[in-house]
């Protein structure tokens, strides 16, 4: 991704850290588990053998079947076989026993599409939805107050990438237009195959749709916008307002259509950098060495060649000037020899001062490039011997307690193989306003917030929370706003681990394996007995407890959702629904 963009740091909110972190204490508590079986099934479509990379496996593999409504609390969603929507609301008092149907997805082409993806969904504001067949049709539905019994409509349904072009629904944004209408921003994701035999190249493609509302209720799209990128992205998210993207991501993503503005091409950063030099040059301690490329056939007589004690000047008669100016220093003209070698032309000037070390040839000329000959390298190799060693440790410490082993780190601490960044994206400059390096950051999970959409990345071994937070300043656009400690440590340990999440609240992360098992982490509150610890004598005044669920189940898990007062598990055939507060 192009143009100028400001380098920000994640940066924890400390009163959040809690640096005196014991660990969690198991629980024997247990909790209240219901079960809802699904008649219908849950609507499921595995990878084809066909799609093979590793971002199509990463896509598949991380998709949840069942989707929390970030604006009504204890409210999920998921779609079954018979491509119905069904709603499931979890009340504090009463044992949930069944769901309904709130929509049927008609018409739907899946049996024609060999690619397609998992059914997807998301909800952009109280009384709208978007719902992907995973085919290739897009609906906008009108819902109104869905606690209520009642039928949702669609005010859309089409195809906006065409008949045969399938993606998955990442997240949508709900906005007022001057005049009141709606305005619903739409992030697509689809993985596409570029190329033929053994130049296939696979791409990540992330398609920006903007629908409106019109004055007789009906949608249209108004806007696309495509970026593309090499890897599936951990996190991806419109910010409020439709004006930009959030992307986290091991590698780039560089817009590469807009159906309302023309894509500009920014420089690269580093352009200087990837132009030919027009001449190199090197230095000894006596003399300067200049190379130069001329055009074929060119002889000394098409040359134009000055060379005095401070002045320098090179250039073809009649055409471009090569070099030309005040030397850095002085030289000795009548010891300096130029030849002509093919399409080489080289020069060597003799120094008037020996020894002198030459910053530039001619001040102020950043055309050319210093190179460093043999002899010079071997110098700067020899002053330098002090400081390296041919030994990993010339000089062991006595103390082997205080030496540093590197097998001692575990494979949760290994730096990844690429560098991720988190980026904010505007949808207008067409260009990346503000950049973090992540590091070794690793992503954790994302978690819907009161309507925001957040991810969690580990910060030494906790997990932390943050939250798409544009200040009046844009000086940082991410805020730390919850931590849950040692997750970052605990989840690295979780060989079968499927899903995470957390309580929107944030009083509780939870681990979730492929088969059975739940790791629920209650973050530290306060005791009302005052505690003691056997081994270091000091006060403890909180406690942070740890209990571990099995489900009476052998089926996979396919859906997973966390609020702050019930846990949803879905596999093929039940929904489960355990609650977090029994007292």
């Amino acid at each position: 991704m192009f143009g100028n963009k400001e380098m920000i740091d994640l940066k924890p909110n400390r009163l959040l850290l809690n640096p005196k972190f014991h660990g969690y204490k198991l629980s024997l508590d247990q909790l209240t588990v219901y079960n809802v079986k699904l008649e219908a099934g849950v609507c499921l479509t595995s990878l084809p053998e066909s799609q093979f990379s590793f971002q199509q496996v990463k896509l598949f593999g991380r998709h949840n079947n069942l989707y929390a409504d970030s604006h009504y609390e204890n409210v999920v969603y998921f779609i079954n076989n018979g491509l119905e929507i069904e709603q499931l609301v979890a009340k504090k008092d009463s044992r949930p026993t069944q769901t309904r149907i709130v929509y049927t997805i008609m018409n739907s082409s899946r049996e024609q599409v060999l690619s397609r993806y998992n059914v997807s969904m998301s909800f952009p504001e109280k009384a709208l939805a978007v719902v992907s067949d995973g085919a290739g049709k897009l609906c906008v539905l009108q819902t109104a107050n869905r606690l209520k019994p009642q039928q949702w409509k669609a005010s859309y349904e089409g195809f906006p990438l065409g008949e045969t072009s399938a993606f998955h629904i990442m997240h949508s944004v709900h906005q007022l237009s001057p005049n009141g209408h709606h305005i619903v921003d739409v992030l697509l994701l689809h993985v596409d195959e570029r190329g033929k035999d053994d130049k296939v190249k696979t791409l990540t493609v992330l398609e920006w749709l903007t629908f409106s509302e019109g004055d007789d209720e009906s949608w249209t799209m108004d806007r696309l916008r495509r970026l593309e990128g090499a890897s599936v992205p951990d996190y991806a998210c419109i910010q409020s307002g439709g004006s930009a993207l959030y992307i986290s991501s091991d590698k780039d993503f560089q817009i590469v259509y807009d159906s309302m503005k023309p894509i500009e091409e920014f420089p690269l950063e580093n352009e200087q950098d990837l132009k030919q030099p027009c001449y190199t040059w090197h230095q000894t301690d006596e003399s300067l060495f200049l190379q130069f490329t001329i055009p074929a056939k060119t002889t000394k007589e098409d040359l134009n060649v000055e060379i005095t004690n401070a002045k320098f000047h090179c250039g073809i008669k009649n055409g471009e000037v090569l070099l030309s100016g005040d030397l850095w220093a002085s030289i000795q003209p009548e010891g300096s020899t130029w030849s002509i070698i093919g399409q080489s032309l080289d020069f060597s000037l003799v120094k008037a001062a020996k020894a002198e070390r030459w910053k530039e040839l001619v001040p102020g000329d950043d055309r050319g490039e210093m190179t460093v000959d043999a002899e010079t390298a071997a110098c700067i190799h020899e002053r330098l011997a002090h400081l390296t060693s041919a030994t990993l440790d010339p000089k062991p410490v006595a103390d082997e307690s205080h030496m540093y082993n590197v097998q001692e780190l575990e494979e949760c601490d290994e730096m990844p193989d690429t560098t991720p960044v988190l980026v904010r994206f505007d949808g207008e400059l067409h260009k990346v306003t503000h950049q973090a390096g992540l590091g070794s950051h690793k992503w954790l999970f994302n978690a819907d917030v009161n309507g925001m959409h957040c991810l969690c990345f580990r910060h030494d071994v906790d997990g932390l929370l943050w939250r798409p937070d544009v200040n009046k300043d844009e000086s940082n656009v991410f805020e730390h706003i919850a931590t849950f400690n040692a997750l970052g440590y605990v989840q690295a340990s979780k060989q079968q681990l499927k899903f995470a999440s957390c309580s929107p609240d944030g009083t509780v992360a939870v681990l979730c394996d492929c088969v059975r098992h739940l790791y629920i982490y209650w973050q530290s509150v306060t005791v009302e007995t005052a505690l003691r610890n056997r081994k270091s004598g000091e006060n403890v005044t909180q406690v942070a407890k740890q209990q571990v669920v099995s489900l009476d189940t052998a089926d996979v898990t396919v859906g997973f959702q966390v609020t702050n007062e019930w846990i949803f598990v879905l596999t093929a055939g039940t929904l489960f629904v355990l609650k977090l507060h029994d007292a």
